[in-house]
């Protein structure tokens, strides 16, 4: 006697349920989103006499994952293309050999007007202005900037952050004047080595041309908004690293025009 099959219910039919019944927006189901950061580690050189010495590494991005609860970094490329899909700021706590506070990071923010929600000791502390933190923290706040990008040829939003004199090239860029959106512009991210006081690795960026797809580039936009939007933190709520884009998003009364604010 053969047993039946069990013909797989319909998928649409399983998300409508899963939508409806609030399932998921009490489930924690995340997104892994890749960072991108430069590499600005000091490393050991030989000069011609034997003597060995400490050295800026040579110009390059590095990349991390996580997998499960494990973090890994390993070198990216030189240099890459990529459309900006969104630009924020966040603060944490800066390396110093003396701490006096305890290690805290903020949630992403979109601009300096924005509410900024701090976590220390695993709890939120009450919703600041960004001078409130910089007040607060002292020179022990590191502010860094954040784009998303999706890289030319690839279909993974990923994130690249920064922080210092390579912060101040990014925001410079996203508030200078452009015929169009920055959002749809290909851009080149590069580095170069600056020697002005010590040698570093600094970002440098450029306007390639219009990007391709502009279509396809403003629902990419659309759906990270949305998976932002969910985040929402408060000060009740736990921290959401990443989350899960349930469903298409309808972008047909979308303009293009004002893809990115």
């Amino acid at each position: 006697m053969t047993k039946e099959v069990a013909k797989a219910p319909d998928q649409s039919i399983l998300d409508a349920l899963k939508q409806g019944s609030g399932e998921a927006e009490n489930s924690n189901t995340y997104i892994k989103i890749p960072y991108i950061t430069i590499n600005n580690q000091m490393v050991e050189a030989e000069l011609k006499d034997g003597k060995k010495v400490e050295v800026r590494c040579d110009p390059e991005f590095m990349i991390t994952n996580k997998e499960d609860k494990e973090y890994t970094t390993t070198p990216f490329m030189p240099e890459f293309n990529a459309v900006i899909l969104k630009f924020k700021h966040k603060i944490k706590r800066k390396f110093k050999e003396v701490q006096v506070h305890d290690f805290f990071q903020s949630i992403e923010f979109p601009s300096f007007k924005a509410p900024v929600h701090v976590r220390q000791n695993q709890e939120f502390l009450a919703p600041m202005t960004y001078q409130e933190c910089k007040t607060m923290f002292g020179d022990e706040l590191e502010l860094w900037s954040v784009v998303y990008v999706l890289i030319e040829g690839e279909d993974i939003i990923r994130k690249v952050e920064v922080k210092g004199a390579s912060r101040g090239v990014l925001f410079d860029y996203m508030t200078s004047k452009k015929e169009y959106p920055t959002a749809s512009y290909l851009t080149s991210f590069k580095l170069e080595v600056d020697t002005e006081k010590i040698a570093y690795n600094k970002l440098v960026l450029e306007s390639i041309s219009l990007a391709p797809n502009l279509e396809e580039i403003l629902v990419k936009q659309t759906e990270l908004n949305k998976m932002l939007d969910d985040q929402n933190v408060t000060n009740d709520k736990p921290l959401q690293l990443d989350t899960t884009v349930e469903k298409a998003v309808d972008t047909s009364n979308i303009d293009v025009d004002k893809m990115f604010d």
